[in-house]
């Protein structure tokens, strides 16, 4: 009993994963009170929404115009770590089943056995669409790829402080660890590049950058949503020790690297946390 038991806490640990929750900000681009950013000029509104599980982008673009907007998609990219990825990815997505059916049987004249396979395949294809056609004040939101499905790693302990917090729902406390950067240190920096023209005949492009890098990083045992507080649109968490099948339907980032993933199920990301004392 004496080897069997610690051997079973070991294997209990190895069990438990561990959450990263990050928060995103911006130098330039001013949050509203649900901690999205938000864009606005004489021709257009565009919002910038991460929360939920590897930072998926949802972005929400409304023409403020008497005239037409287009969103060039296949001119527009995320940019992460300096690497860029098109939002419109040059790739089919196929969606379908197979059924098949086999008989066996043993001919009079012929030993050996025959065997026959018929089958149907019922698919779906998708094409990105490369052009997104806005008509006068109208809108449309789009959740694209999501930022990283990769904790981030390789960083000094020295760059983390502890706190204690109170968990949602009960008296139950956890101590995490928590670091916080600047632009010109945060270990994950991206930036969205999007292309719109407007005007019904001869359209002229109009290029808009926006730059973002995550500011906080939380690292604890509990899933986010145990934190209580608000769901707010500029956090989101990774599990590191997950296996990277939840990215959002599209494409997302692996390692600095654009990957096809599924359809993303994800949870909301709950904060602010509450610190107490020791």
């Amino acid at each position: 009993m004496k080897l069997i038991l610690p051997a079973l806490v070991c294997s209990l640990l190895a069990c438990c994963g561990t959450y990263q929750v990050m928060t995103v900000s911006s130098r330039e681009i001013p949050q509203n009170k649900l901690g999205e950013f938000v864009v606005e000029n004489d021709s257009l509104v565009l919002t910038y929404n991460f929360n939920g599980q590897n930072g998926p982008i949802t972005m929400m673009i409304k023409n403020k115009l008497q005239q037409p907007l287009y969103i060039d998609w296949k001119r527009s990219s995320l940019i992460i770590n300096e690497q860029a990825i098109s939002y419109a990815p040059g790739k089919i997505r196929i969606d379908g089943a197979f059924g098949a059916s086999s008989y066996h049987w043993d001919l009079p004249s012929d030993p050996t056995p025959v065997t026959t396979t018929s089958g149907r395949l019922s698919a779906t294809a998708q094409l990105p669409s490369d052009i997104e056609f806005l008509p006068p004040h109208t809108y449309v939101t789009k959740k694209l790829m999501g930022i990283t499905n990769q904790g981030l790693s390789n960083l000094n302990d020295s760059m983390f402080s502890k706190k204690k917090i109170k968990l949602m729902g009960g008296e139950s406390y956890e101590n995490i660890k928590l670091a916080n950067f600047t632009a010109a240190t945060s270990p994950l920096a991206f930036r969205s590049y999007l292309t719109v023209m407007i005007g019904e005949t001869e359209p002229k492009p109009v290029v808009y950058q926006h730059d973002f890098y995550v500011s906080e990083l939380v690292q604890m045992v509990n899933p986010p949503s145990t934190m209580g507080g608000e769901t707010r649109g500029d956090r989101f968490f990774v599990v590191p020790s997950a296996v990277n099948d939840s990215m959002p339907a599209g494409y997302g980032i692996i390692g600095g690297r654009a990957v096809l993933k599924g359809q993303v199920r994800s949870q909301p990301v709950a904060m602010p946390v509450r610190s107490v004392k020791h």
